[in-house]
């Protein structure tokens, strides 16, 4: 058998030539630099103060500087005269650790494996040894039990109680008072012998790399894998119900790789080192380089108070444990929690109605904090409503002035009007805004209204344009009257690319509520009149307040509300607008009839049902219904149902019960 004391390896280490194999580490970390900004996890500039890494500090009064002489980078803390040195004594100082150790340690964690000679040497001194199994003791069970580990717990580790080891000439005999055991794997094993200082862990076989004790014993899932600092408390961990791992030590280079093999079987990864300095430094460096839960005991860090054994020996219970875990994991959304704080329902909260800025007669179609979209075919008078609709959001008196049917809520306070254009030429785009400003009786451009127009930037750069130019006027102005975007698909490649059209909609869904503002957005038709193109019009058909179409019929043009989430679409009057010229502006003309609404919309819904009932389809379950009509009108379901209703009530369709609490829906006219 083969071993690696720790005491044989610090002597390996003395017998060859030092200032050598520490000046390697050094050449090999730009002179310590390096290793500095490895083992700080805050930024830092050279020959500047700031919070010494070694302590508590309140004040900046830590330094890393170049000896101009020797080219080494060295620290000083000026605070504490005897805290100066190299990047080697700053290793020391900072973990714990004798000069040997702290080679030792970035040698592994820089991957530096240096001798006098030059010759890269093994990671280990392996020496020959024997040793001997027996059967555990009651005083060795009673030794385990005191840290929650039982029969069953030793066994599934592979744990054997050792009578004697052989090192060369050095025996160790097992006893009462100073018991040994060893950890089994089939490339070796690893010996623990808890009474002896000199020689506490010893190697047998070649050492895998990484070295990860209780891989093998892991559920292929679960919610949470615990990293831990020794075997001992993987094995404490593991009597709690937990799934834990831990590698060579607390400080080993653990690479990224070595965690993500775990990240697709366990929801949660945690580190639970030790509570001294070394074990806090070690858990904090690993947890935050690679986004892991960081688990802190409420122990000392003292010799006998400091890991999870130590937690249950001292009196601690499973339910504390499981306290600790579950805040340690909540810490983790404390960020998320906070952003979401405002937008978690809460009873006790008062939101008050959205108010309405865009109003047909009595009926609310655009309110602050959301988007309606203003769609039509072309040459159907889309551009004269929207238009209409700027020159009610600047003017002094919007409601006795003509903006086609459509009411303005007064811009009293003066608050930024924007508009955005993005499919017309120069020229046709200032005429237009012209044409805005002379409908609404203004001679000169308000300060607070501004159009931009886009046409000739990229379709990345115009929608970095719409963000700012939106957030420069809300500063500016101290809020958003109204926003316009005329010809929204000229910010995607294609209407029908979802992942793009997903984005913009969404864009402007949140650019409404964190503004509290609302937008009107235009958008074509498809040729057939019936529904807004492509993806880019399904998703914000979903998401707007209210869908308005522009048609057109002869000379005479109508705004026609498909959807409107805070009113019933089908009882909003058509407005009808007309070109008059005399003015040489078009004029509204008052609304269709009631009756003359209703006739048209079931000329319309007549159109549809004969769609759906096709191939002698007489019946239709009501889910499948609802369905296909979403498909055809391209509305949210709360809209469908008043379609559906409109439709009982004028005896186009009826509604049967069909048992198991389902209805069929039949076509009667």
């Amino acid at each position: 058998m083969t071993l690696i004391p720790l005491t044989t390896l610090l002597k390996t280490w003395k017998k060859t030539n030092m200032d050598i194999d520490k000046q390697e580490i050094l050449i090999k970390t730009e002179n310590g630099l390096q290793i500095y900004k490895r083992y700080i996890s805050t930024p830092f500039i050279l020959n500047k103060a700031f919070k010494s890494p070694l302590r508590e500090d309140k004040n900046p009064s830590f330094s890393i500087f170049q000896d101009k002489t020797t080219g080494k980078y060295l620290f000083k803390d000026f605070a504490r005269d005897e805290q100066t040195g190299d990047a080697i004594r700053f290793t020391m100082l900072k973990y714990q650790l004798h000069f040997i150790e702290a080679l030792q340690k970035i040698a592994s964690d820089f991957g530096i494996y240096q001798s006098a000679n030059n010759q890269k040497q093994p990671e280990k001194i392996v020496k020959k040894m024997d040793y001997k199994e027996k059967e555990f003791t009651s005083s060795e069970l009673d030794y385990f039990k005191q840290y929650g580990i039982f029969v069953d717990i030793i066994e599934k580790y592979h744990l054997k109680s050792l009578d004697f080891v052989k090192i060369n000439q050095n025996s160790f005999k097992s006893s009462h008072e100073k018991p040994m055991f060893l950890y089994r794997f089939e490339w070796g094993g690893k010996i623990y012998n808890p009474f002896n200082k000199n020689y506490r862990f010893m190697y047998l076989g070649n050492i895998p790399k990484p070295y990860i004790f209780g891989k093998e014993q892991l559920d292929d899932t679960a919610d949470i894998l615990i990293i831990t600092g020794g075997e001992k408390d993987v094995m404490t961990f593991a009597s709690l119900g937990y799934n834990a791992i831990c590698f060579n030590s607390e400080t080993a280079n653990i690479e990224e790789k070595h965690i993500n093999q775990f990240r697709k079987r366990f929801k949660y990864i945690a580190v639970c080192f030790d509570t001294d300095i070394t074990g806090l430094s070690a858990s904090k460096e690993l947890s935050d380089k690679n986004a892991l839960i960081r688990i802190k005991l409420p122990l000392s860090g003292k010799k006998r108070d400091k890991d999870i054994s130590d937690f249950i020996k001292n009196g601690h219970t499973k339910e504390e444990l499981i306290t600790i875990i579950n805040k340690s994991i909540d810490r983790r959304f404390e960020d998320t929690l906070r952003i979401l704080n405002k937008h978690t329902f809460n009873e006790k909260r008062v939101i008050e109605k959205p108010i309405p800025v865009l109003r047909i007669e009595e009926n609310n179609i655009l309110s602050l904090g959301n988007f309606s979209v203003l769609a039509g075919k072309v040459k159907t008078g889309k551009s004269a409503v929207l238009y209409s609709i700027i020159s009610g959001a600047i003017s002094k008196e919007p409601n006795f002035m003509d903006t086609l049917g459509i009411r303005i809520e007064p811009n009293l306070s003066e608050k930024a009007v924007i508009h955005f254009d993005t499919e017309q030429s120069d020229y046709d785009w200032h005429t237009r805004i012209m044409f805005t400003l002379k409908r609404a009786g203004l001679r000169e451009r308000p300060v607070f209204f501004n159009s931009y127009h886009l046409l000739e930037f990229t379709l990345n750069d115009r929608l970095q344009h719409i963000k700012d130019m939106i957030d420069y006027n809300y500063r500016k102005f101290k809020g958003i009257h109204l926003i316009v975007v005329d010809g929204v698909a000229d910010l995607v490649k294609s209407v029908n690319d979802e992942e793009k059209s997903n984005e913009v909609v969404d864009l402007f869904h949140q650019l409404a509520g964190a503004y509290s503002c609302p937008i009107v957005l235009a958008v074509h038709l498809n040729p057939d009149g019936s529904k807004t193109r492509g993806h880019l019009g399904s998703q914000l058909d979903r998401k707007a307040e209210s869908v308005i179409n522009i048609e057109k019929e002869g000379d005479i043009s109508s705004i026609n509300p498909k959807y409107c989430r805070n009113a019933n679409a089908v009882d909003i009057p058509i407005m009808q607008f007309k070109w008059d010229y005399n003015l040489n502006q078009h004029i509204a003309i008052g609304a269709k009839s009631p009756e003359q609404k209703k006739e048209e919309l079931v000329e319309e819904y007549k159109d549809v049902l004969d769609e759906i009932f096709t191939n002698g389809i007489d019946n239709i379950d009501k889910n499948t219904f609802k369905e296909l009509l979403s498909e055809k009108f391209n509305l949210k379901r709360s809209a469908i149902y008043k379609i559906i209703n409109f439709m009982l009530q004028m005896d186009l369709i009826s509604e049967k019960d069909f048992g198991n609490k389902s209805k069929i829906i039949s076509r009667i006219y």
